[in-house]
């Protein structure tokens, strides 16, 4: 009975140690996801920028040629 609560006791010693290291392997993968989806967003986020500067200009030129007919 001793040798076998042992052995359990060992196996589930190996299974949580495995769990420990799944758990630190997936929040390293976690952390790189979401600097990765950071970087992506602001990449975004800068294209976003320059595509509304380019209408905002647009606009403008717009508006500055419709003042000058009316």
């Amino acid at each position: 009975m001793l040798k076998l609560r042992a052995e359990l006791k060992n196996d589930i010693d190996k299974v949580q140690a495995s769990l420990e290291q799944v758990k630190a392997e997936l929040k390293h993968e976690l952390e790189i996801t979401k600097t990765e989806l950071k970087r992506d967003i602001k990449e975004m986020e800068q294209k976003l920028i320059i595509k509304l500067g380019a209408f905002l200009v647009i606009g403008v030129t717009i508006l500055a040629v419709l003042s000058k007919f009316l």
